[in-house]
């Protein structure tokens, strides 16, 4: 909850700088919108940032809680979650099972 709130008071410029060093992109660049302007023929730069920021400052954030088993003391996490209204993210838990194939076992 921590994270959402601080990600929260980031603008664009924040968020892009964290993309940025996390990827080694040069400086000056902008890894979020290249990358969305690969993926979208009509891409409008200006409204994306836009949207970003917007959603960055109402902490409209997909949060996930990723493990390979969900334990009990989520009650603690739900009353946390409950306390922050102020920001729209949606908290999600996945539980991901691994299993190791044995080297000359078939599919």
């Amino acid at each position: 909850m921590d994270y959402a709130s601080a990600l929260s008071r980031w603008g664009y410029g924040d968020f892009v700088a964290a993309v940025r060093q996390a990827r080694s992109a040069p400086s000056g660049s902008d890894p979020v919108a290249e990358a969305a302007k690969e993926r979208d023929e009509g891409f409008e730069a200006a409204h994306f940032v836009d949207t970003i920021a917007r959603n960055l400052e109402r902490g409209r954030l997909l949060l996930l809680i990723v493990g390979d088993g969900i334990q009990e003391g989520l009650e603690e996490l739900t009353r946390t979650v409950s306390r922050s209204p102020q920001l729209g993210f949606t908290l999600a838990l996945v539980e991901l099972a691994l299993f190791r194939r044995r080297r000359n076992e078939s599919l």
